[in-house]
């Protein structure tokens, strides 16, 4: 059993590291506006203390579970600033696919979403 747990444990951290790769590798930087087909695809899972909208009527919500679903509304695009708990922050462009949702302290971000 133990040696399930330390396999287990190596694995979790050989896909953070590779989505830690990913995701700091394809962000926008703070205020930039990337065009739709622009936008890379990530799917990235943090821990978070602040978010900000940046244009707050760009966005819906809605309920899913115990957690909160944003997503752009009207079909276009949509950014959102997250603030980490190391106080560094990350912008994100979000597809009209897309989603960022909040579970906690917790953000779960899908640029791209699924296509429709």
């Amino acid at each position: 059993m133990q040696k399930c747990r330390v396999i287990g444990t190596i694995a979790l951290a050989v896909l953070i590291a590779i989505g830690v790769g990913v995701w700091s590798s394809g962000l926008a930087g703070p205020g930039a506006v990337v065009p739709a087909q622009n936008i890379p695809n990530l799917l990235t899972l943090q821990k978070f203390i602040a978010v900000d909208f940046a244009n707050p009527f760009d966005w819906k919500s809605e309920q899913r579970g115990d957690c909160i679903a944003y997503i752009p509304k009207g079909g276009r695009t949509a950014q959102l600033t997250v603030t980490l708990t190391d106080r560094s922050q990350q912008t994100f462009t979000i597809d009209a696919s897309g989603s960022a949702e909040v579970c906690g302290d917790v953000i779960h971000i899908d640029t791209l979403g699924s296509p429709q």
